[in-house]
């Protein structure tokens, strides 16, 4: 597309009505978790934790109204990465941990997900030895959290 035309096309645009969830959120934004796909309520809590609080670092006011996010987060999978030995016995077992999760905006209420701003992120995170399975999750589900509310917030 030639140069001259690009302003064109970006008033256009600017004048069929199209916000972006910034735009939309100028008075605040809500975040709240889509129907569950996961039992780990750890990793659940910890994603929406996550989201909340990146918003919140980024000076955006929450409350309980539209626009909203949905964050979707899927079951967790478990991989083996690591195994200490002594010569006795293993000492710790390292797992690698792998989370999905989706983000999507509603712009108000019964109005249908925005496909078009559907974000998907899948992170890796390790429990090793003592580490707590819950602790892990949780970590996990907060930088989870974190990396959805920064993709859908662009």
């Amino acid at each position: 597309m030639p140069l001259s035309r690009r302003p064109l096309l970006l008033l256009g645009l600017a004048g069929c009505g199209f916000q972006t969830a910034r735009e939309a959120s100028a008075q605040g934004i809500s975040v709240a978790l889509a129907p569950a796909r996961t039992v780990e309520v750890a990793l659940l809590e910890g994603s929406l934790a996550g989201a909340r609080r990146w918003f919140q670092a980024q000076g955006v006011p929450l409350h309980e109204t539209f626009p909203r996010l949905w964050i979707e987060v899927f079951e967790p999978s478990e991989l083996p990465s690591a195994l200490l030995l002594s010569p006795s016995a293993p000492l710790a077992r390292g797992v690698s941990l792998v989370a999905q999760g989706r983000a999507s905006w509603e712009r108000s209420a019964g109005a249908p997900w925005a496909e078009a701003s559907r974000e998907q992120v899948q992170l890796q995170g390790a429990l090793l030895g003592g580490t707590p399975r819950e602790d892990a999750l949780r970590a996990l589900g907060l930088r989870l959290g974190e990396a959805l509310a920064r993709l859908a917030w662009g």
